[in-house]
């Protein structure tokens, strides 16, 4: 997407939401973001992005989405104002969008993404993973806990350059 267009998106969304002062929010790309897709400083009327999101427009623009209602919310509610409230739900879905907290992305923006993790845990059934900095033996997948299943997940440690190191180890 690129900047001519994100500017668009953001005039349509202040348009759709009556928030004329949504234009002046400051839009910055970050490559040091782990974990997070955006978040919104609502006080410093600014998103951050991950910049691995520009390798799928569709995942930038439900990300910038999700974070500009957060700066509406506030500005229209305050502190008060719960995050994810209805609300911001209402925002959501106004601008055709399902109100989730997170996303799946593509692998391309999965790949741009740097965990700072040292370990990989993954559920070798149903493959939800979560990355930690040290090794969780003790957790289960719930799912597959709920589902009668042992639920043990598979710990691959992360080399530096975020790919999984060969020895993968069955906990």
């Amino acid at each position: 997407m690129s900047i001519e267009e994100l500017s668009e998106e953001i005039r349509r969304l202040s348009r759709l939401w009556d928030e004329p002062s949504l234009v002046e929010a400051q839009i910055e790309y970050s490559t040091r973001m782990t974990t997070s897709l955006g978040l919104a400083y609502p006080q410093r009327d600014l998103v951050r992005l991950n910049a691995a999101l520009q390798a799928d427009p569709v995942a930038l623009k439900e990300v910038l989405t999700h974070e500009l209602a957060h700066l509406v919310i506030r500005r229209r509610h305050g502190r008060r104002a719960q995050p994810h409230g209805p609300q911001w739900q209402r925002l959501m879905r106004e601008a055709g969008l399902r109100p989730t907290v997170r996303m799946e992305v593509s692998a391309e923006v999965k790949s741009g993404m740097r965990p700072r993790a040292g370990f990989l845990h993954r559920c070798p059934v149903c493959a939800v993973e979560r990355a930690t900095r040290s090794r969780m033996r003790h957790w289960r997948c719930a799912i597959c806990v709920r589902a009668g299943r042992s639920g043990r997940l598979q710990i691959t440690r992360l080399e530096s350059d975020v790919s999984p190191a060969s020895d993968s180890e069955q906990s």
